[in-house]
């Protein structure tokens, strides 16, 4: 939040004019930049090293969990390794299709910064915007093909029949 309000502090280069609205004629360059790799690069980053250490948890874990007799202690451990591991594919998920609609966005909009505005076709950061929010879109289908609780919730929810409810496949 403290880093979003800096324009509103004085970090702009806010002209009243009557030209059209671009947005690297109210904010600054090194603004945006910052604000583009702050929140995205840099937690990229972050996600991927935490990814990579959650998937060599998990591994480190099926190599314990196979050491381990068979019983219901293998078996219970083995449920709840795989269970563990379908939540962290599930958000991996999640999060790749945030990364893949949002690099083009940022693209457009360093595109943009490097670029006079009146070169800047107008659609193009329409575009870029769409792909970004196409996200919100996407999650839901995402849920939906992956869970299959989320599946029935979401039939229960738009399911106009009276005899609809979340116990039924």
């Amino acid at each position: 939040m403290s880093i979003s309000s800096l324009p509103l502090l004085g970090w702009n280069n806010y002209e009243d004019t009557n030209t059209k609205c671009y947005v690297t004629i109210i904010l600054p360059k090194l603004y945006i930049q910052v604000i583009l790799f702050g929140t995205m690069y840099l937690v990229l980053i972050v996600i991927t090293t935490l990814y990579i250490i959650v998937f060599h948890t998990i591994q480190i874990q099926r190599k314990r969990i196979a050491h381990l007799s068979v019983g219901p202690d293998a078996r219970e451990a083995n449920q709840s390794l795989l269970s563990d591991v379908k939540i962290a594919v599930n958000l991996f998920i999640v999060v790749a299709a945030f990364v893949l609609c949002y690099i083009p966005y940022s693209i457009i909009i360093l595109y943009i910064l490097d670029t006079d505005p009146g070169n800047v076709h107008a659609t193009l950061p329409v575009v870029g915007t769409t792909i970004l929010l196409s996200n919100s879109a996407l999650n839901p289908i995402i849920y939906a093909v992956r869970m299959k609780q989320f599946r029935k919730a979401f039939k229960a929810i738009i399911c106009c029949d009276k005899d609809c409810h979340l116990d039924q496949q």
